[in-house]
């Protein structure tokens, strides 16, 4: 009763997740054998199982110091966001995020186990843009491929076709918050990116 949890998701194997406030950590837990594993995370952001039910991957913020400042007070203190996939079996994680100075988020599983789907914007002044833009990765992290390039525009909301070809996202306009919210689609490789509604949320594929 003392420990509020919230962000309940089902594995497609049936094991159960779910966020637990009071231990600052992802609970899994199987409902038959009532066994559980917990791994700590202060964030505690929607994740996203692997369709083997393996892994389970979500982000972090990682709060730091501006090393040319050497500030340790909050206003000069850099809050990256990787990426980090729990593996079930060995219980170990790994930082899938490939620098330090990024902002990752909104992971997604391709139906297919091959790739990983999430948001990202860089932490580097030269770079930073207002908002988040549309990845894809492989599972370890490595070959990771933007895209998107609308700097203006968050992009969330992913949603894989069953075939692991096509994305579906939501995209706002960070310049101009009044701007209804669009759901575009994309091809896997970066290609012919389609507006398919504008004034939409929460895009999903019919089965």
């Amino acid at each position: 009763p003392d420990h509020p949890t919230r962000l309940p998701d089902w594995s497609p194997a049936g094991l159960l997740s779910f966020y637990d406030i009071t231990e600052s950590a992802f609970i899994f837990l199987d409902p038959v054998t009532q066994e559980t594993i917990s791994h700590p995370n202060d964030t505690g952001e929607p994740g996203s199982w692997s369709p083997d039910s393996s892994a389970f991957v979500a982000p972090e913020i990682i709060f730091t110091v501006d090393e040319d400042s050497q500030e340790t007070d909050s206003a000069n203190a850099i809050a990256p966001s990787h990426l980090y996939r729990f593996d079930l079996p060995t219980e170990t994680s790994l930082d899938l995020s490939e620098s330090l100075n990024l902002e990752d988020t909104f992971p997604i599983y391709s139906p297919n186990g091959l790739h990983l789907a999430f948001a990202r914007k860089s932490l580097d002044p030269v770079l930073w843009t207002p908002g988040r833009q549309l990845w894809v990765m492989r599972l370890d992290g490595q070959e990771a491929r933007q895209l998107t390039t609308a700097p203006y525009f968050n992009h969330s909301n992913f949603a894989w076709s069953s075939n692991s070809q096509q994305i579906a996202y939501l995209r706002f306009n960070q310049d101009n918050p009044t701007a209804p919210p669009e759901i575009w689609l994309i091809n896997i490789e970066g290609s012919i990116p389609i507006q398919l509604v504008i004034g939409g949320y929460a895009p999903q594929w019919i089965p």
